[in-house]
């Protein structure tokens, strides 16, 4: 399956719910210029390349692990429409959608830009105590190994969570 280019913060699934029944156009209110205009669901809440990351050993993905949990909770969540009531989920439905929403709350640029700040934040301190945060990576340091596991990390833990249910 070819990557996505456009990777969105809110799945489009959701989108489309939103979305004029007739024209399918979102009715859209853009908070930085304060301007409103139609688009379709494909073109908002959405940036290029969004959840690709370069790493020291190549680059990594979070698009498929994302994938996989929408169209899951997709399926859920269109069965909960249908019923008009959440009665009917499962448990383990129940647990997928408290991942879905968990995960839905880390999807925006903001959060991205505060774990950049938190991270600096942690490494000016680290500095200021005498310690190189770059050696923490290192092979061979008391420290655990988090450079060995770091580029899996993300998307192994889209995949533990998605094998819960």
């Amino acid at each position: 399956m070819a990557e996505a280019k456009n990777q969105h913060y809110v799945p489009q699934f959701l989108l489309r719910h939103f979305a004029d029944p007739v024209s399918r156009v979102l009715h859209t209110f853009d908070k930085q210029s304060k301007r409103v205009f139609a688009a379709n669901p494909r073109n908002v809440a959405a940036e290029g390349c969004f959840y690709e990351f370069d790493v020291e050993c190549g680059s990594i993905s979070l698009e498929p692990g994302l994938a996989e949990l929408e169209a899951r909770a997709a399926g859920i969540l269109e069965g909960v429409i249908r019923a008009e009531s959440l009665g009917r989920l499962s448990p383990d439905d129940r647990v997928l959608l408290a991942i879905f929403f968990a995960v839905q709350f880390t999807r925006t640029r903001q959060v991205r830009e505060n774990m950049l700040a938190m991270s600096g934040q942690l490494s000016d301190w680290l500095r200021g105590m005498g310690v190189d945060p770059k050696s923490l990576w290192e092979p061979g340091s008391d420290l655990p190994r988090h450079r060995d596991t770091y580029p899996a990390y993300p998307e192994a833990w889209v995949q533990s969570a998605l094998s819960i249910v």
